[in-house]
């Protein structure tokens, strides 16, 4: 699409060219048939004015420059996909970004595991990756590489039924009892548990990620899990608010 630069160029050009074609031809012709005047200079005048007023280059720079610019972004991975994204870029005042993988390396760690109940810290994880081990969510992934680290045998436990959540988490039938390994939507489900959302703030707040476990009616505890911050993120940061950024999100 073109840029609003570019149009308002076209729609000037297409009354501003004929116009000056227009006054380059009464200039060379008017002259010597009213006033007598030299042909040869009037003409020469005539074409002066052409070459001087006619807007090629303002018509041409417009669209050149534009090109210019998306051809350099797609050489370094950016795709624009016109002149009017290109120009609009350029009054940005805020920036979203999409966190993990972007600002993040994209591999998140368990970085705190949280009971609510009378389980203790390793038995909430082993019951946690005994789920997980079926599902390929990332969060899952990392759960079970947490839980392989610190040599819990969660393998041996009997889980049945298995059932993923697109986006939310994953479900499965452990002991006979519904296990539910996911988001805040999926295991409170619209209840209030005081407790689990006062730790879940907590986690948040601290720039984790937050998975519930639960099995039956009772909320067993969190899973924190934080991505590692890219090293370059805060120098590209730092370069868009110096590029008139004024907040990021």
């Amino acid at each position: 699409q073109k840029a609003p630069t570019q149009r308002f160029v076209d729609v000037f050009a297409m009354y501003y060219t004929p116009a000056v074609v227009a006054i380059a031809a009464i200039l060379a012709v008017a002259p010597p048939l009213l006033f007598d005047g030299s042909w040869s200079t009037w003409v020469y005048r005539a074409l002066v004015l052409l070459v001087i007023a006619c807007p090629c280059a303002l018509v041409i720079s417009t669209p050149v420059s534009i090109v210019a610019a998306i051809s350099a972004a797609a050489r370094n991975g950016v795709l624009i996909k016109g002149g009017a994204y290109l120009e609009a870029a350029g009054s940005l005042r805020a920036l979203a970004f999409d966190k993990t993988g972007t600002l993040t390396l994209g591999k998140p760690d368990v970085s705190a595991v949280v009971p609510l109940d009378s389980m203790s810290e390793a038995d909430l994880l082993t019951l946690a990756a005994a789920v997980e081990q079926y599902s390929e969510h990332p969060l899952g992934e990392s759960i079970v590489a947490a839980a392989r680290e610190r040599g819990l045998n969660f393998g041996a436990i009997a889980v049945d039924n298995v059932r993923a959540h697109i986006g939310r988490g994953i479900e499965a039938t452990v002991n006979g009892e519904l296990v539910r390994v996911g988001t805040r939507a999926l295991i409170l489900n619209g209840t209030t548990d005081a407790l689990a959302e006062e730790k879940l703030l907590e986690l948040e707040h601290a720039g984790q990620t937050a998975v519930l476990v639960r099995r039956g009616d009772v909320v067993l505890g969190i899973i924190g899990l934080a991505d590692t911050v890219r090293p370059e993120s805060r120098a590209a940061v730092k370069a868009l608010k110096a590029a008139g950024i004024r907040e990021t999100y």
